[in-house]
Formats: structure tokens, sequence, C-alpha cells
């Protein structure tokens, strides 16, 4: 008998036995009433009703067991079709999910609670899958051209300038560097119970920080607009990378300016990095924050731009909504990123 079938077998003895307790108990108490058998009050009529107690307290009881045998059965032939669909499920077959009824019970309840959660590893499942296909396409571009250089250098060791090739190995070393860094952060932001580091936090001034250091590199100018010195309550490590994260992209696709400006509405505070280049086209607006995005502003284009691991904005979204906030790219000429964190210290 499976265990569904005990579970069956013993309800239905258990709820018979404590029935036929309190039928037991109730008949004696009404048997005690009665006038006792030769007794002089013992009438015909009382006992026949003594007869039907004798006959009908068992028979009450078997119509109760089937009873509950038959409406157990229900419950539990639905039970055992859950578990023989969940028995199915592993890793690689996630697909399967239990049969839903429209009853309005339970079972229904639970059925519809075990989908949901199915749902919820399948498409956990499938972007763990998703971050290991792309992790392993992009760091197999700056492997395969460490390998090349190397094999060219040994081949041929006479006829390579060291100081150019030595700065393509450094290249390429440094492209698989910032993906594993990115991963990283990208899995520490992703986790909800990494604890962040909070304190008073002048987003202004990462930002100043951030500009400085971005412009001295050779590109567009870049201005900061307005800066708002309010102090709210985060994580300067991450909120320096997410400044970071788009002040890079912003150079890399602007003709010849970038803003920057940190601004306090109400009770939050505003960061909008705008650059002059192409844009985005509209169905990709909210796709730029997904991991690995490979399209660019040129809609022809299917490469990553060199430079950027495919993560950087995917680390913006990720980091503002551990902070409470939220990160969009507004309808603009150019590309306008805008982050809002609340103002809390």
């Amino acid at each position: 008998m499976s265990v569904l079938g005990t579970v069956r077998a013993r309800t239905t003895a258990l709820a018979t036995l404590a029935s036929g307790v309190v039928l037991v108990a109730l008949s004696a108490a009404w048997l005690a009433t009665l006038p006792g058998e030769g007794s002089p009050g013992d009438s015909g009529s009382t006992s026949t009703a003594r007869s039907l107690v004798y006959l009908g307290v068992p028979l009450a009881l078997l119509l109760l067991a089937l009873a509950v045998w038959l409406t157990l059965g229900n419950a539990m032939r639905r039970l055992e079709s859950m578990s023989d669909t969940l028995e199915r499920i592993d890793v690689i077959e996630l697909q399967h999910r239990v049969n839903e009824t429209s009853d309005d019970d339970e079972i229904a309840r639970l059925s519809q609670a075990i989908n949901s959660m199915l749902d919820r590893i399948e498409a956990g499942t499938l972007r763990q899958r998703s971050l290991i296909a792309d992790a392993s396409h992009d760091l197999q571009s700056p492997l395969v051209g460490l390998r090349t250089e190397l094999e060219v250098g040994l081949a041929r060791p006479d006829s390579i300038d060291v100081e150019s090739w030595a700065r393509r190995l450094l290249a390429a070393s440094t492209d698989m560097e910032m993906l594993v860094l990115d991963l990283h952060l990208l899995a520490v932001a992703e986790d909800s119970k990494a604890p962040l580091n909070l304190e008073p936090v002048d987003l202004a001034d990462i930002a100043r920080d951030e500009v400085a250091k971005a412009s001295h590199a050779t590109g567009p100018d870049i201005e900061v607009i307005a800066t708002a010195n309010i102090p709210l309550s985060g994580d300067p490590s991450m909120l320096r990378r997410m400044i970071r994260n788009l002040l890079d992209n912003a150079v890399r696709h602007a003709r010849s300016n970038v803003e920057l400006s940190v601004e306090a509405h109400a009770d939050m505070l505003v960061l909008d990095v705008v650059d002059d280049g192409p844009g985005v086209r509209e169905v990709d607006r909210d796709r730029v924050f997904e991991r690995f995005y490979r399209g660019d502003s040129t809609p022809a284009s299917q490469d990553r731009p060199q430079g950027s691991s495919g993560l950087g904005l995917a680390i913006v979204r990720h980091v503002a909504e551990q902070h409470g906030g939220t990160a969009v790219l507004l309808p603009d000429t150019g590309a306008h990123f805008r982050v809002q964190l609340p103002i809390q210290v």
C-alpha cells in the first residue's frame, strides 16, 4: 500500500472509531433511561427501540466509514496524482506541472501553490543556464586571443614587437578580469541575503569623484549639471560601482558630451546620466538592463561594445533595487538613464 493509501485507511479508521465512541456513548446514555428488560415497565415499544439501537449503531458506523472512505478517496487520488507528477520532476525535466482543478478547496490551492513554486524554480534554473552559457561565450573570446598571441610569440619570437605583444595580452587579460569581477559583483547584488554595508553616503560626492576619474581618459566631455549634497543610507562601494558603470556606458556611446546630475525630489535622490549618442531603440529600452545584452545603439549590430562585460547596466539596476530604488532608461535623443534612491539616513 502506498503512503497516501495508508493515510487514507488510517484516517478512515480513526474517524470511524471516534464517531463510534460518540454513538455508543449516546446510545448507552439513552438506553439507561429505558426500563430494564423484563421489568414491569418494559413494553413492546421499548424492546423495539432497544433492538433498533443494537442494529442501528453498527449500521450507522458502517455507513459513516463508507462515506469517509469515499470522500478521502477522491482527495487521495488527487494527491496521488500530484505525487506522481512531482516524482517525475528533476533539474532536467522542469516543465511538468501538477493538475489544477476548479474546486475551491485546500488541495486545489495546494496544487496552485506548487505550480507557482515550480514556475519560480524553472525560471531561476533557466537564468542560471543562460548565465553560464553567456559567461562561457564571453570568456572564450579573450582566452582564444591570449592563446593565439602566445602561439605566435612562441613560433616566431624574433619577429614580434614585444611591447605591442604585451599590450595585446594585457588587454585580453583585462577583459577577462572585468568579466569575472562583474560576475562576482552581480552575484552579490542578486543575493537577497547578502548584507549591505550601510552608512551615510553623499551620492553627489561619489558622482564628482567618478566624473573626475572618467575625465582623465580621452573621450567625450563629461559635465556635472547639478549636484544635491544630501546624504542617504547606502553601501558606498556598491553605489560607486553603479555610478561608474553608468558613466562608462555613457562614455562608450556618446559622440561628444555626457551630462550628470544629482537632484533631490521630495524624499528621493534622482541621478541622471545623459549622453548625446544615437540612443537606444524603444523595443530595447528595458532589455539593456539584462545580463549580457548584446545589442547597442546601432540596430544592425549584435556585438557587445569593446571594453564592456555586458553586465554593467544589470549591476546598475540590481544595486538600485537593493537600496530600495529604481533604474530606468528614459526616452530621449541620446541615452538618458535615471536612478531614483530613497533618502534614508
